[in-house]
């Protein structure tokens, strides 16, 4: 659906990259990316929003996690 994409396009402005500690820089990041909007809704639509974040921080560290999975359940923890 057209969202998703508008979603996708949002979440790939974020720029990942720190040079602290990993731990650290997942904080940081997670916390700017649920800083820059507001979320209300349901759980499905922000799993959705976690998901989404989650591939993308996984395509660019894939050093901290050892899969997509493990960043979404930390993300939505």
């Amino acid at each position: 659906p057209y969202i998703i994409s508008i979603l996708e396009s949002f979440v790939k402005t974020f720029e990942i990259q720190s040079t602290k500690p990993h731990v650290n820089a997942f904080i940081d990041h997670i916390r700017e990316f649920f800083e820059s909007f507001r979320i209300c809704g349901e759980a499905p639509v922000i799993q959705k929003i976690i998901e989404i974040f989650s591939a993308h921080y996984f395509s660019k560290v894939k050093d901290v996690f050892e899969n997509e999975d493990a960043v979404f359940v930390t993300s939505y923890s």
